[in-house]
């Protein structure tokens, strides 16, 4: 039987990294070689991370270490980051969303919001900010959950947000993904899982269904 080898790099960085996403290259057929992450606790940190070669390595070894080439300070514990293309990204961070756009030179790579929404996440009776839990991107449309159990539907070429689900749960939402370019698919704390066409103009999911767990003591979220 043959066997193969992964080989692994490791880094440490001085901060709790809770997100990342490589970003795909300009030319199709590369390989990615840089990616972007998100920190929290007490580093609300953006930062765009490009792969390098190690110069301590070996001639003949092809090591390659990841090295921060911007960062971006931001509002609230990152949640969530999106891809959108190879210059724009989303990244879902407290109660709000932000574009990013990294602006590529020949000597560096800066991070900048193009666009802020602010708290789009709001507790209905008290008004103050809710979490927001979770962002999904499907072409130029961002879907974003929170605490407050609503669902917004941002779009990146309009930079407003084009729809908006109230009480589409009861309970904090803790996933969401775009199924296709019309229907999203939820999932909150108590792993009940919710589907919505957000072209029919409807509020109300199509479909709700509840994932299992073998061990009644642990949490289906």
């Amino acid at each position: 039987m043959n066997e193969s080898f992964v080989k692994i790099n490791t880094s440490f960085v001085s901060e709790r990294i809770n997100k990342v996403r490589f970003i795909e290259e300009e030319q199709a057929n590369f390989e990615p070689s840089s990616f972007i992450s998100g920190s929290s606790e007490n580093k609300n940190n953006v930062k765009l991370w490009k792969l390098l070669r190690n110069d301590f390595a070996d001639e003949n070894e092809n090591d390659l270490i990841p090295k921060a080439m911007s960062k971006l300070t931001i509002d609230g514990e990152v949640t969530g980051i999106e891809v959108l293309d190879y210059n724009n990204v989303a990244v879902s961070a407290g109660s709000s969303v932000s574009l990013i756009y990294i602006n590529r030179d020949q000597e560096r790579n800066n991070l900048r919001v193009n666009h802020h929404f602010g708290d789009i996440h709001k507790f209905k009776k008290t008004g103050d900010a809710a979490l927001c839990t979770g962002i999904s991107a499907f072409n130029e449309n961002i879907s974003t959950i929170g605490e407050d159990g609503r669902i917004n539907v941002i779009s990146a070429n309009n930079q407003k947000i084009i729809t908006t689900i109230e009480d589409a749960d009861s309970v904090t939402q803790t996933a969401i993904r775009f199924i296709n370019y019309k229907e999203l698919i939820t999932g909150n704390r108590l792993g009940v899982m919710n589907t919505f066409d957000i072209r029919s103009g409807s509020k109300k999911p199509t479909a709700t269904f509840a994932v299992s767990c073998e061990d009644e003591k642990k949490s289906n979220a």
